[in-house]
C-alpha cells in the first residue's frame, strides 16, 4: 500500500523539515498492512473541493468593481524618479490599465478580510501540512515557539515594506529594485522569483498527487492533469480576485480537514490530557532551550529569528504578497490583511502541531516512523498514514483529507501563476512591448497564466521521474534564494548610499553562502537530534532482535546514538541549523553589499545617481508637499552627491 507513498519527498519552503540522516539507520520489524482504497463518496467529497473553487472563483471575480488605477499624481511622481535617474519609462500606458489592475491587484478596492485569508491560504502548503505535525511527531513540541517567528515577519513587513510597496503602486515587487538600482537588478529579481514560483506549483502539484496515488491508486498523470486544469481555469478566468476568493474557501477546508483529525485522535486516545501525558513521557513537551548553540536543530533562538527571517522574504517581497498589498483600498487596509494573517496563521499552525501530538500520542507505544517500525520512508508520511490506518473506515474522512491536501495545494498553485503571470508582464513583456494597449495586456496576462501553468504540469510530470534526490536539492535551491532576494531590497530601503555594483556584489555572496550551507549539509548531514521512540507496544515485540539500540531491552530507542558525525573538516560548519540560513544569507547580503557599496563609491564618485528618498525606509509620508516644493526648485539634481538634513537627498552609483 504504502510503495507510492514513500515516493513523497516534502520539504516545506517555509516552515522546511530537514531531510532526516541516511546515517541514522531506523529500526526495522515485520509487519503487514492491508490494502486501502477510497470508496465513491471519498471521491466525491474531492470533486466537491474542485468544482467548488471553479465556481467561487468565477462568481466573485464577475462580480468585482471597476478598477481604480494609480491616480495621474502616483504616475507623474514614478516618471519623476526615473527621469532623475536617467532611465526610460518603458509602460508608456500606465496611466490606463484598469483591466489589467482589475486582474492583477483586484482593481485595487478589495477589503482587508479576504485578502488576510488568502494570504495565509497561499503560505500554508501541502508540505506545511504534512511537515509541521512530522516535526511535532518527531522532535516535539518545542516547534511551537516558532509562533512567535510570525510576530518577527509581521512587524518587519508592517513597518517597513507595506508602505514603500504601496505609495509606490508597483504591480511587480522587482520594479522597485530597478527604480532603486539598475534595470540588471531587476533582471536578477525576475530570475530568481521566477524560478522560485515555478518550481513552487509544481511540486504543489506533485506532492498531493503522489499521495493521492498511494491513497486511491489513482494514476499520477491524472491526478496532476485534473487538479492543475482546475487550477487554471479559475486563475486564468478571473485573476487575482478568483484566486483571493477560492483561497478563503479553501482555508475553511484545511481547518475542517485539521479538527476532524484532531477531535478523532483525541477520541482514540481518551482526551486531551491523555495525549500531553503520552507526549510528556516521549520526552516531546520539552519547549525552551535557550542554548545559544547554531548547530542544535531548535532552540529558542533558531524558532523565533530563525525561522522569523526565513519566511520574512515570502511575506516581505514574495511577488504573491506584493499583489495582495496593491489589492488593499488603501495602506490602512494592507496593514489591516497583514495584521489578521497573524492570528490565521497562527491558528491553522496550532491546529497542525496539535494533530502531530495526537498522532503521536496514538503511537507512542508502538513509533511507525522511520526510528521504529519504519512504516513510512519519511516521518512526513505520519499524517497520511494515520487516516489510512486509523480513519480509513470512516466513510468520506479520506477523501476530506485529501480535499485538505489538495486545498492547501492549489491555493500554492493559483496564486504561484497568478504571481508569475504578473512578474512576466511587468518585467518581460512590457519591456518587449512598452506600448502595448491595456485591453492587449490583460489579455496578455491570461495567456501567460494559462502557459504558466501548463509548464507547472510540465515540470511535475518531469519531477516524478527525477527522482528524491533532484527534489531535495530544487527545495535547497528555492529555499536558499529567498534571503538573498530579499538582502537586495532591505539593502536599498535601509543603507541610503548602496549603489547597482554594492547590490551585485552583495547578493553574488549572499547566495553563495547560503548554496554553500544547504549543499554542505546534503552531504554532510548534521545531528537532526530526534526524540526518543517506543516500540514496546508493537505487537510481536522482541527485544533480543535489536539490543544495540534498546535502553535495557525496555523497547526504548534513542535514535540519537545511532549517529555518526561526519569526518569532513568543515562538519561543524554544515551543521548549523537549517533554520539559520535565512538570517546568514540577508547578513551577508546587506553587508558585503554596503562595504562594496562603499568601495565603488570611492573608487567612481563622479558616476553617482539621484536617489528619490521615497525608495527609502527614512521617508516620511508627512513631507511630501515640502519634497515636491524641493523637487520644483531644484534645476540638476544629481549635481547634489551628498545627504543634508535639510534636503534629505542620496545619491548613488550606478553601473
Amino acid at each position: 500500500m504504502l510503495t507510492k507513498l514513500n515516493k513523497l519527498n516534502y520539504l516545506n519552503r517555509n516552515l522546511s523539515i530537514l531531510s532526516l540522516s541516511p546515517k541514522q539507520q531506523p529500526i526495522k520489524m515485520s509487519t503487514t498492512s492491508s490494502q486501502f482504497t477510497l470508496s465513491i463518496v471519498d471521491y466525491l467529497v474531492f470533486a466537491i473541493v474542485l468544482v467548488a473553487s471553479s465556481v467561487i472563483g468565477i462568481y466573485f471575480a464577475r462580480k468585482g468593481k471597476p478598477a481604480s488605477s494609480p491616480s495621474s499624481k502616483e504616475k507623474n511622481e514614478r516618471l519623476n524618479i526615473l527621469s532623475k535617474q536617467g532611465t526610460k519609462d518603458t509602460n508608456e500606458n500606465g496611466d490606463n490599465q484598469k483591466e489589467t489592475d482589475e486582474y492583477l491587484v483586484g482593481g485595487r478596492n478589495m477589503h482587508w478580510f479576504p485578502l488576510s485569508i488568502s494570504f495565509m491560504a497561499t503560505y500554508i502548503s501541502a508540505s506545511s501540512l504534512l511537515g509541521i505535525p512530522a516535526e511535532i511527531y518527531t522532535y516535539g513540541f518545542q516547534y511551537i515557539v516558532s509562533c512567535g517567528a510570525l510576530f518577527v515577519s509581521t512587524f518587519f513587513t508592517w513597518y517597513i515594506f507595506i508602505p514603500i510597496f504601496y505609495r509606490l503602486k508597483i504591480v511587480c515587487a522587482n520594479e522597485y529594485l530597478e527604480l532603486r538600482f539598475s534595470r540588471g537588478v531587476r533582471n536578477i529579481g525576475c530570475i530568481i522569483m521566477s524560478i522560485y514560483m515555478l518550481i513552487s506549483l509544481s511540486i504543489g502539484l506533485y506532492g498531493p498527487a503522489l499521495a493521492f496515488e498511494a491513497v486511491g491508486g489513482v494514476p499520477l498523470y491524472v491526478s496532476i492533469t485534473v487538479t492543475g486544469l482546475v487550477c487554471i481555469f479559475y486563475t486564468t478566468i478571473g485573476g487575482i480576485k478568483a484566486v483571493v476568493w477560492t483561497d478563503c474557501f479553501q482555508a475553511f477546508v484545511m481547518i475542517a480537514g485539521l479538527l476532524v483529525v484532531i477531535i478523532i485522535g483525541v477520541e482514540e486516545v481518551g482526551s486531551i490530557g491523555k495525549i500531553f501525558e503520552k507526549a510528556q513521557q516521549g520526552e516531546r513537551i520539552h519547549i525552551l532551550n535557550f542554548d545559544p548553540d547554531p548547530r542544535i536543530r531548535n532552540t529558542f533562538w533558531s524558532l523565533i529569528f530563525g525561522v522569523g527571517f526565513t519566511i520574512l522574504p515570502a511575506w516581505a517581497v514574495g511577488q504573491q504578497s506584493v499583489q495582495r498589498f496593491q489589492a488593499a483600498k488603501s495602506m490602512k487596509e494592507a496593514r489591516l490583511a497583514l495584521l489578521w494573517n497573524f492570528p490565521s496563521m497562527l491558528f491553522i499552525s496550532l491546529l497542525a502541531m496539535l494533530a502531530g501530538l495526537v498522532i503521536y500520542a496514538v503511537n507512542a507505544d508502538c513509533d511507525v516512523g522511520v526510528y521504529g517500525l519504519h512504516l513510512v520512508d519519511r516521518n512526513d508520511q505520519v499524517l497520511p498514514y494515520f487516516i489510512m490506518q486509523k480513519l480509513g473506515h470512516l466513510t468520506g474522512i479520506p477523501g476530506l483529507f485529501m480535499a485538505v491536501l489538495f486545498s492547501s495545494a492549489l491555493s500554492t498553485v493559483s496564486s504561484s501563476i497568478n504571481g508569475l503571470s504578473a512578474l512576466l508582464l511587468e518585467d518581460f513583456i512590457r519591456k518587449i512591448r512598452p506600448n502595448i494597449t491595456d485591453t492587449n495586456a490583460k489579455k496578455m496576462s491570461m495567456l501567460l497564466a494559462f502557459s504558466s501553468g501548463l509548464c507547472g504540469i510540465g515540470l511535475s510530470f518531469l519531477i516524478s521521474n527525477l527522482g528524491n534526490l533532484v527534489s531535495q536539492i530544487s527545495f535547497t535551491v528555492i529555499g536558499t534564494l529567498g534571503s538573498p532576494y530579499l538582502g537586495m531590497f532591505t539593502l536599498g530601503m535601509m543603507n541610503p548610499w548602496s549603489n547597482t555594483k554594492g547590490a551585485y556584489t552583495g547578493f553574488l555572496f549572499g547566495l553563495g553562502t547560503t548554496l554553500w550551507l544547504a549543499i554542505g549539509a546534503i552531504f554532510n548531514p548534521p545531528n537532526a537530534y530526534p526524540k526518543v521512540v517506543h516500540v514496546d507496544g508493537c505487537a510481536g515485540f522482541n527485544s533480543t532482535n535489536v539490543t544495540n539500540t534498546i535502553l535495557h531491552g525496555s523497547g526504548i530507542i534513542r535514535p540519537t546514538d545511532q549517529y555518526v558525525p561526519s569526518s569532513s573538516s568543515l562538519a561543524s560548519f554544515y551543521s548549523i541549523s537549517y533554520l539559520w540560513y535565512g538570517l546568514i544569507g540577508l547578513t551577508v547580503t546587506i553587508l558585503f553589499g554596503s562595504v562594496a557599496s562603499a568601495i565603488f563609491k570611492r573608487i567612481s564618485p563622479n558616476n553617482e545617481v539621484y536617489v528619490d528618498e521615497k525608495l527609502l525606509f527614512i521617508y516620511k509620508e508627512t513631507e511630501d508637499k515640502k519634497i515636491t516644493k524641493r523637487d520644483e526648485e531644484r534645476e540638476d539634481p544629481v549635481e547634489e552627491n551628498h545627504f543634508t538634513d535639510d534636503t534629505q537627498k542620496w545619491t548613488n552609483t550606478k553601473l
